[in-house]
């Protein structure tokens, strides 16, 4: 097509595709994204979002137009093309929200240093989007001008965009400005911190009536006060109340972010509890966060995938509980496998509860407990969105490398968090009776109300691959003592 030769199709539309391309020089070839237009206003079309992208171009945070012309009587628009794909495309690999506070707002700061860009040259996007955010590593860059105008002194009055992403003024005047590119933007905010869209309906109408008529869910208390009436103020039915300007809203951001992004970050040692000489790196921060649970490959009792939000971050043993720190609570030593450093076994979910209740009566500064299954699968998964956290070799003993026996803990590699055998050596016990999941998304769910089974997780080194998975789940009775199962604590501030 002209000096470039098509590669494949990258995406489909009402009115055309985006294709892959090099432009093959003598010295070098170039990688693009070409926008071919069909029908017989193309021309028009093209003509006019090159002029607009000319003018937006030129800021790190705006995708660079780089040709737009006519060949073979095709009118085409050319653009970088970059690798690393889009903001949709990022989200669905981070299990459809941020992985951290921290990565939301470093990528909410460069989204709004690129609108800040576009609005001081009188552009309004028009049709902000995940999709139309594409990353150059983890940098957003604006692209698809096909919607976006130039300011005049009358106000654009046209429908236009993703209806989710548009704010009530738009739907209820046509009404865009300025202000509906931010409103756009908080909602992507919103998306990145919670996972899901502060409104949604499949029905149009209801869901236009929700976004005029409705506020936007609160977000959960694990997030500071600070973040919640930054994103309140943000999504406020009223523009005169939102912030009036791109800037504006990164100043706020900024300055509301500054003294709330926590200052234990994942995986960080947590200082000793003086009642039973935890040395210090015996427990790691977990932060709040959330993560799918689940797996549609596993067991029956694996589905269906379903979010899971921990509101509050919470601190979990590095490695699993000790024979020597079962011995010095308990003052004996039930294990098959006796060593020192040698995870404790043939321990009931009971047994468990004697030994925290002994722990919990004598520190004023934690109380302990064992992880709920939520707990333990989102701090075993560790942003991690596969059957494993890593490599199992690597990370686990299991059937093909223990040579039947438990090993000393913490000699395999750590999760991203810092976090030592969760796949294999023991399996470990969760608080929760065992329940059968539901496909809503859950708020710090801690299982069935009432049963006849708890559960376990991580599998040992007894058992193969599959039964190591994140998601896997197994149960047993609550007086249950296996030479292959064991448990970690995590703790909470009194």
């Amino acid at each position: 097509l002209g000096p470039y030769h098509l590669i494949r199709e990258l995406g489909k539309g009402a009115f055309g595709s985006m294709f892959l391309a090099e432009r093959r020089g003598k010295f070098a070839t170039t990688r693009v994204a070409i926008k071919v237009l069909l029908g017989q206003q193309a021309y028009e079309i093209i003509a006019k979002e090159a002029q607009v992208w000319v003018k937006a171009s030129g800021h790190p945070n705006v995708l660079p137009i780089m040709d737009a012309d006519v060949y073979e009587s095709l009118s085409v628009i050319v653009s970088e093309y970059l690798e690393d794909g889009s903001l949709q495309g990022w989200l669905v690999n981070n299990g459809g929200s941020a992985p951290s506070l921290e990565s939301a707002v470093a990528m909410m700061e460069g989204i709004l240093s690129g609108l800040e860009h576009l609005h001081s040259t009188k552009i309004v996007h028009c049709n902000l989007k995940p999709d139309n955010i594409l990353l150059q590593k983890e940098a957003p860059r604006i692209s698809d001008f096909g919607l976006s105008r130039v300011v005049s002194d009358s106000k654009i009055n046209r429908i236009g965009g993703i209806l989710v992403y548009m704010s009530p003024e738009i739907l209820l005047k046509g009404e865009h400005s300025e202000l509906g590119d931010l409103w756009a933007a908080s909602v992507i905010f919103y998306q990145m911190l919670v996972g899901q869209l502060p409104w949604f309906d499949s029905d149009t109408n209801s869901l236009m009536a929700m976004i005029v008529l409705e506020q936007a869910p609160a977000l959960p208390s694990g997030f500071s006060v600070q973040v919640r009436n930054f994103i309140t103020k943000c999504l406020d039915k009223d523009p005169l109340k939102r912030y009036q300007s791109a800037s504006q809203m990164r100043s706020a951001l900024k300055s509301c972010i500054a003294n709330t992004l926590e200052v234990v970050k994942p995986g960080q040692f947590i200082e000793y509890d003086p009642a039973w000489g935890w040395i210090t790196g015996e427990f790691v921060y977990i932060p709040a966060g959330q993560f799918m649970s689940g797996s549609e490959n596993g067991d029956g009792n694996e589905k269906p995938v379903h979010r899971v939000i921990i509101s509050n971050g919470f601190e979990m043993g590095r490695c699993q509980i000790t024979q020597r720190r079962w011995q010095a609570v308990m003052g004996d030593n039930p294990s098959y496998f006796k060593g020192d450093d040698l995870p404790v076994e043939q321990v009931s979910w009971l047994d468990v509860q004697e030994f925290v209740n002994r722990l919990n009566a004598n520190s004023s500064k934690y109380f302990y407990s064992l992880p709920t299954e939520a707990q333990w699968e989102y701090a075993c998964r560790a942003t991690t969105t596969g059957d494993y956290a890593g490599n199992l070799d690597d990370m686990a003993w299991y059937v093909s490398n223990s040579d039947s026996k438990t090993h000393p803990v913490g000699q395999k590699l750590p999760n991203t968090w810092g976090l030592y055998d969760m796949h294999g050596n023991v399996w470990e016990w969760c608080s929760d009776w065992f329940g059968s999941y539901s496909s809503g998304a859950l708020i710090d769910p801690s299982g069935a109300s009432s049963g006849a089974y708890r559960v376990f997780r991580g599998g040992s080194w007894f058992s193969p691959p599959n039964l190591c998975r994140s998601a896997f789940r197994s149960i047993y009775t609550p007086n249950y003592c296996l030479i292959n199962l064991g448990f970690r604590l995590v703790r909470v501030c009194r």
